[in-house]
């Protein structure tokens, strides 16, 4: 792949994704088509699309522009940091809570999920881990230090 290095293939794909993404599902499209789907103007479009282009993220068939698999994956991974990004500062209070990663590796949370709690039933958390466990066909454990 020519063109930008590493941090810049992460920045464009920051800047670009929604490009790739309506590309994707779209099928091959027109610079025009994207216009009226993205809702930016022609000169931005045009110029996106030979920036993704160049970096091997889009390509140019008879039928219009059309996202890669370079391009489709890197834009899926990229949500994927996204969410999880997300979801880590979300559990913030939560993962403040917990022993430092000298005593629980940062691994051993990887999958996990975060079950909240109301007035109404507050117990709820508890009852979906004894279901969660009682529903397990093996688990794991740490012993913790």
């Amino acid at each position: 792949m020519s063109g930008a290095g590493i941090e810049e293939k992460r920045d464009m794909i920051t800047r670009r994704a929604e490009f790739i993404e309506v590309l994707d599902e779209n099928g091959p499209s027109q610079p025009r088509d994207t216009v009226d789907e993205l809702d930016h103007s022609r000169l931005t479009v045009r110029r996106s699309l030979r920036e993704l282009r160049e970096n091997g993220l889009v390509e140019k068939r008879n039928e219009g522009y059309a996202a890669t698999m370079t391009g489709v994956m890197a834009v899926d991974e990229y949500r994927r940091h996204e969410e999880r990004s997300r979801a880590i500062f979300t559990s913030k209070t939560l993962l403040g809570s917990l022993p430092g990663p000298e005593c629980l590796p940062p691994a051993a949370l990887t999958g996990a999920q975060t079950h909240l709690t109301d007035e109404s039933a507050p117990f709820r958390p508890l009852e979906q881990v004894t279901e969660r466990v009682r529903n397990a066909e093996n688990i794991r454990a740490r012993r913790m230090h």
